[in-house]
């Protein structure tokens, strides 16, 4: 029995042979499968076979233009802020400690005075001896203050003139640069709510007046001592800290405001800075050829098999067992999806994360740029940051140059066209600034990202392809299969 199946097998075989159209088919399924092998291999090594001026590479060179490009707009918009910082620590950052230093100077005279006072009355309470101590204490306490008091008002009221007038600096401590002039405060403060800081200065000047003229009418400690001079004493004081508070916020506020600022854009610097120095892929650099050698080996025994199938030394059973994903689950389909995989993980997955991260923290902080001007530019003359910002690339609506990755072209929008002079700032950025950055960089992501589904879709279809190709030699193995099946309904 055993001696007529084999030649049943042998009969069978040697029909696939004979029979033309089995023979053709059999080879055309072969041929089909090594001309898909080709297809996905070569469609990968065109983008990736050179993989420093691969499409890959590109697309990541191009996103970090794309981070470059924000880097440069941010030094368009908020470049001159550096030129406010110098002018501000050559002419102002001096004279404002000197005159917090006053405040808080003659704030601890008028505590020593008020303690004193409160020292003598125990003394006297006690009858313990020290009064007269008190009493040359308190006159050396008096002349100190007066002549701090002079001098704070003074300071005051020449700083109150530089604020009203940044043109007599040049006069008082002279330049020899006039143009950074231009570059003081027009508001050294934007947050005092009723009268100016000006106004402020000017009271605070006052209270330390009236305060400076109470000590002058009041030689002694007797004098002091009187209860109506205390009760005076006592509202001069509150008069004065009201204002001096003030005055301490207004006087840093500019000061902290251009901090905060500076180090805003520091930080957004600092986050662009890591997108351009982030190792490309994790740090592998894809190796095609070493990727590939699985599948360049497979494709070879894809030949081989043809050759010998064609020329009788392999069995059409053993050509179907090699290809059929059933008999294969392990090798030769595994291998298709592994260099794909491979791909995807190492390639195409890390740099769609990449950009979509790029776009949307570009996106923010372009918006946030906007905002952190738009709070800062009352201390300015108004429509600064309306001409600091004409020359930004965003508007322009850029687009990446796949064939120099590290350039752009744009679609050269004009300017006018995204914000008109008469809006002013803070309403183009709550309100319009958003949609024109989100244009300007969907016109240069979207590319990128076409380029890398594209990319990645015809990859996975061309394994489909290849897989659905073996599937079908599958289709044939269970044909071929029956044909072989020697049982009860067995018919020659």
């Amino acid at each position: 029995m055993e001696f007529l199946k084999n030649k049943y097998y042998h009969a069978l075989e040697a029909r696939q042979r004979i029979e033309p159209s089995f023979f053709i088919q059999d080879l055309q399924h072969i041929q089909n499968i090594g001309r898909l092998y080709k297809n996905m291999r070569r469609f990968a090594r065109n983008y990736l076979g050179n993989f420093e001026t691969s499409s890959m590479a590109k697309i990541w060179i191009a996103s970090t233009t794309l981070v470059r490009i924000f880097k440069d707009d941010l030094q368009e918009l908020m470049e001159v802020l550096k030129l406010y910082k110098k002018a501000y620590d050559v002419y102002f950052d001096k004279n404002i400690r000197l005159l917090l230093l006053y405040i808080d100077e003659f704030e601890t005279k008028l505590q020593e005075i008020k303690q004193l006072l409160r020292m003598s009355q125990s003394a006297v309470e006690s009858q313990n001896g020290r009064v007269a101590n008190y009493s040359s204490y308190y006159k050396l306490l008096k002349e100190d203050m007066v002549m701090k008091g002079t001098l704070a008002r003074e300071n005051f009221d020449l700083f109150h003139r530089i604020l009203s007038d940044h043109s007599i600096l040049g006069r008082i401590v002279g330049t020899s640069n006039p143009e950074l002039l231009k570059y003081l405060p027009k508001n050294i403060s934007i947050a005092i709510e009723g009268r100016s800081c000006l106004n402020k200065l000017e009271g605070l000047k006052n209270q330390i007046g009236i305060l400076v003229s109470f000590f002058g009418d009041t030689p002694t400690m007797a004098d002091f001592q009187r209860a109506d001079n205390q009760t005076t004493f006592d509202s001069r004081l509150e008069n004065y800290r009201r204002p001096a508070d003030d005055v301490s916020s207004c006087l840093a506020e500019y000061d902290q405001n251009l901090k905060d600022i500076l180090e805003w854009k520091r930080k957004a610097e600092k986050q662009a800075k890591e997108f351009i120095d982030e190792t490309p892929f994790h740090g592998v650099v894809f190796n095609f050829t070493r990727e590939s050698q699985i599948i360049e080996n497979d494709e070879r025994e894809v030949e081989e098999i043809l050759a010998k199938y064609a020329y009788a030394r392999i069995s059409k059973r053993t050509y179907l067992k090699h290809f059929d994903p059933a008999e294969q689950t392990s090798t030769v389909t595994s291998h298709v999806n592994n260099f794909v995989d491979h791909i995807k993980f190492r390639l195409t997955d890390p740099l769609r994360q990449r950009i979509q991260k790029i776009h949307q923290a570009l996106q923010t902080a372009y918006e946030q740029a906007f905002l952190q001007v738009s709070a800062f530019e009352p201390h300015m003359d108004p429509h600064t940051f309306y001409i600091e910002s004409k020359t930004m690339t965003i508007w322009r609506i850029p687009i990446p140059n796949m064939e120099n990755p590290d350039r752009h072209n744009d679609r050269a929008r004009e300017y006018w066209k995204v914000w008109n002079h008469d809006m002013d700032l803070k309403t183009f950025a709550e309100t319009e600034a958003s949609q024109y950055i989100a244009e300007g960089l969907n016109a240069f992501t979207e590319p990128l990202m076409e380029t890398l589904d594209g990319f990645e879709n015809q990859l996975i279809q061309n394994k489909e392809d290849l897989l659905a190709a073996m599937e079908d030699v599958h289709t044939e193995m269970e044909n071929f299969e029956k044909k072989r099946l020697i049982n009860h309904e067995f018919v020659l």
